[in-house]
């Protein structure tokens, strides 16, 4: 698995910067060193009291023990960290959560639950420009329409991947070499041998021209190019790639991210009567992973040896080993129900989240509204025309529409408030407002009281015609007389929101002094 650091940590100071640094190339080199870095990356954030700095440190915590194959660790830390993450709204790291939980999950053979993580990351990030994560996901789910039995559906997800990350420009990471690789594959068990070639031919030019780390491709290198020796027929460069395999299958520490591959490639040498070639592969997993596996390996191994003895005439061997895969389905089905239930589990308390996250956005509304609220008439006030006045001269300005303000001003309410008492000058206020608000809804306006007996209009894309048709509104419906001043054009980079409402203010005083 490729790890990046996925959220702006520089700014959280330098200490922890290096400290991710250090975290990264750990991980990478499944460094128990690591663990040292997370204690101390955990007592700064418990000192800064950060939910999205928990959640950075929880995700990878998870990932460390997703490379130890510590299943239990993982989950832990998974949990962990989609609460943090999820309150702290950090998308992109709640997506690569999700993809994590998905990848273990298709690791244990459990498709369905790995497609329904994988879905939930990409709506994560379905309405944001995080290219790279929406490609990592497409290269996996590629992956697992492979292994589902559908390789052209594969091709199609790993090319729109490939695609992804090119719009990204991340024609020189590893996960681009890597989805190019898959693709390579996918293309060999969906028959089209050109289209794997062509796939290679990219590979060795991007290796070519890229520094990337050899340990991070080499095992699925390994196996693409064997593939091509076998349907070339080459046995000197089949020779040569089973070795480095069996190399691979004794030294790598992530053995389980590509061991499902070397498996479909000892049915394809079987297929091809490559039964040796096949019993040394077979023999090396044997040797080198007893116990060590999951049981949905150790069903599919013992498929592939009931496959050879098949080929072989060994019926007493196929008998035994048929036994083995009863025993080793059984085994693989509650590593299934293991994490039916956790994925149960974690998808409770993203519900829960969920519902917590609508609260708590409800309030800020109810909060937002309660501050932006005029307390006489209930309209928006200065504080909510601000924000809107701001918002929507940026709009014209970037889109090139017309903008406008205008301000209604009740005509002599001194006299009115006076002659009539501060009770009734209040009703009036609200009477006028009830109806301004009215005519804001009816033409999809904003309007808002900016203070005493002053409303203020603002006119997004509306010609001057139009104004002056709702201006004619305003005459004939406020039951008292109002003038109203307004000035509207095409905002350039020379002019601010309030120039609108200084020039609006200024016409308003001409009308009510003519």
């Amino acid at each position: 698995m490729v790890y990046f650091v996925c959220m702006e940590i520089a700014q959280y100071g330098k200490e922890l910067e290096n400290l991710a640094k250090d975290m990264l190339v750990y991980l990478q080199s499944s460094d128990e060193r690591v663990f040292s870095v997370f204690e101390k990356m955990e007592k700064i954030a418990e000192e800064k009291e950060d939910s999205a700095l928990f959640g950075y440190l929880y995700f990878y915590y998870a990932c460390a023990y997703y490379g130890w194959n510590n299943h239990e660790k993982m989950m832990e830390y998974i949990h962990k960290a989609v609460q943090e993450l999820m309150r702290s709204n950090e998308i992109e790291l709640v997506a690569r959560t999700f993809n994590l939980f998905a990848i273990e999950a298709h690791r244990y053979g459990c498709f369905s639950i790995a497609y329904q993580y994988y879905n939930l990351a990409e709506t994560m990030v379905e309405h944001t420009d995080l290219l790279h994560i929406k490609a990592l996901l497409k290269t996996n789910i590629g992956d697992l329409l492979t292994e589902l039995g559908d390789p052209k559906a594969g091709c199609k997800s790993t090319e729109e991947a490939l695609s992804l990350f090119e719009e990204a420009k991340q024609e020189d990471s590893i996960n681009y070499l890597l989805a190019t690789i898959n693709y390579g594959l996918h293309n060999i068990y969906a028959g089209r041998i050109n289209d794997a070639r062509n796939a290679l031919k990219k590979v060795e030019s991007i290796i070519k021209h890229t520094e990337i780390k050899v340990s991070s491709y080499e095992g699925w290198l390994l196996i693409l190019r064997a593939h091509m020796a076998v349907h070339d027929r080459d046995e000197e460069k089949m020779d040569q790639y089973i070795e480095g395999m069996v190399h691979t299958i004794i030294e790598s520490s992530f053995l389980s991210n590509y061991i499902k591959e070397i498996y479909r490639f000892c049915s394809i040498l079987i297929e091809n009567k490559e039964w040796d070639k096949a019993s040394v592969l077979i023999e090396a997993i044997e040797k080198n992973t007893k116990g060590n596996t999951l049981a949905y390996f150790d069903a599919q191994l013992a498929y592939i040896k009931i496959e050879l003895s098949r080929a072989l005439n060994q019926r007493k061997n196929v008998i035994e080993l048929y036994r083995e895969r009863q025993r080793l389905d059984n085994a693989f089905r509650q590593d299934e129900n293991m994490l039916y239930y956790e994925s149960i589990g974690l998808m409770r308390i993203i519900d829960e989240l969920r519902i917590e996250n609508m609260e708590v956005q409800k309030e800020n509304i109810q909060l937002q509204q309660k501050a932006e609220s005029d307390s006489l008439t209930g309209i928006p006030n200065r504080h909510a025309l601000s924000r809107v006045l701001e918002e929507s001269f940026n709009q014209a300005l970037v889109e090139k529409s017309y903008f406008g303000v205008g301000i209604v001003d009740i005509d002599d309410f001194k006299k009115y408030n006076d002659e009539n008492g501060h009770l009734a000058g209040d009703a009036c206020l609200v009477s006028v407002a009830n109806t301004l608000e009215t005519i804001a809804n009816d033409f999809n306006i904003f309007v808002s009281r900016y203070g005493g007996d002053e409303f203020v209009f603002v006119y997004k894309g509306l010609l001057n015609r139009q104004i002056k048709k709702i201006e004619k509104e305003i005459n004939d419906r406020t039951h008292v007389p109002v003038t109203h001043g307004f000035h509207n054009t095409i905002p350039d980079e020379h002019t601010k929101p309030w120039d609108f409402f200084v020039k609006a203010d200024e016409i308003l005083y001409r009308k009510k002094h003519k």
